[in-house]
């Protein structure tokens, strides 16, 4: 039972950091409340399992053990979420500028576009 609790944490903390996302005002930069939303969805997943765990195996010394992995991924997965959404980074400029021509060439740059490799996009 115990996978199963965590992944309904999972499920749950989304839904809390996908309604955190909305913007408060109009000034806000997009990236904030994608951050706002990710950090506030983290922690609560994080406090919940940890309440969980102890509730379900009593060992609050194994969470602590296994809790610095965790952190790492989280970083790493919130500058790749950067990377890939804010205005500032190349990967969003490049699907802008295929909005000039309509939503279809929009679409097409976003599922043709791959990494740089010696500086030349890859197409398929």
């Amino acid at each position: 039972m115990f996978p199963l609790f965590v992944r309904a944490v999972g499920v749950v903390t989304s839904i809390v950091g996908i309604l955190a996302v909305a913007p408060r005002s109009e000034e806000e930069h997009g990236m904030q409340a994608i951050n706002r939303g990710f950090f506030i969805s983290a922690v609560i997943s994080a406090a919940a399992v940890f309440v969980i765990s102890e509730r379900v195996h009593g060992l609050v010394q194994a969470g602590r053990r296994r809790g610095d992995r965790p952190r790492s991924w989280r970083r790493v997965i919130q500058v790749l979420t950067q990377y890939f959404t804010d205005t500032k980074y190349q990967p969003v400029q490049e699907i802008a500028e295929s909005t000039v021509t309509g939503p279809a060439t929009t679409i097409l740059a976003g599922l043709l576009r791959r990494p740089r490799v010696d500086g030349v996009v890859g197409r398929s």
